[in-house]
């Protein structure tokens, strides 16, 4: 007497966590942190809220002399630094919030000087308004859940073959 194979092939709803379902998360994270950069520089603010130390008196006269509209404010003259703040994408669900570089010198390269305390051994004032703040990460956090929350409810009809025997 033979053995009885049996096999049930039963349909289940499953969350959909590939790449491709996390890309618009993920590009709208990196989109938060370009929009709060930007706004940091708009409002003189530094990722962790402080307020950005002013201007050299010298840096405000030659602001001034070269026509600025904006002489008094850190980090804004041309505009340049600003608008050259951008998102990257890398591959799906993959991106960068960076600095793009446009200008002589690079804006990249101003943006991470502008970053930094100490370059080539000279002390100077940081401007940080590229990063994420804690703010920012509590809406990450909130933001990712909603959307996992989102994911999990929609799920994705699959069809699972047990083969008996």
């Amino acid at each position: 007497m033979g053995l009885i194979k049996v096999g049930i092939t039963f349909e289940r709803e499953v969350p959909d966590f590939s790449r491709t379902a996390m890309d618009p998360l993920i590009r709208e994270i990196a989109d938060k942190i370009k929009n709060d950069a930007q706004k940091n520089i708009r409002t003189e603010t530094q990722v962790d809220g402080t307020k950005m130390q002013a201007l050299a008196k010298k840096t405000i006269a030659n602001k001034r002399a070269n026509r600025s509209s904006t002489p008094t404010k850190p980090l804004i003259d041309k505009g340049i630094l600003f608008n050259s703040i951008h998102v990257f994408k890398q591959a799906t669900a993959s991106y960068i919030t960076g600095i793009k570089a446009l200008g002589r010198p690079p804006r990249d390269l101003i943006g991470y000087y502008q970053q930094e305390e100490g370059v080539n051994n000279i002390t100077r004032v940081a401007r940080r308004f590229l990063g994420v703040s804690r703010e920012t990460e509590k809406w990450i956090e909130e933001r990712t859940q909603r959307y996992i929350n989102a994911l999990m409810k929609k799920g994705v009809k699959t069809k699972k073959k047990i083969n008996g025997g």
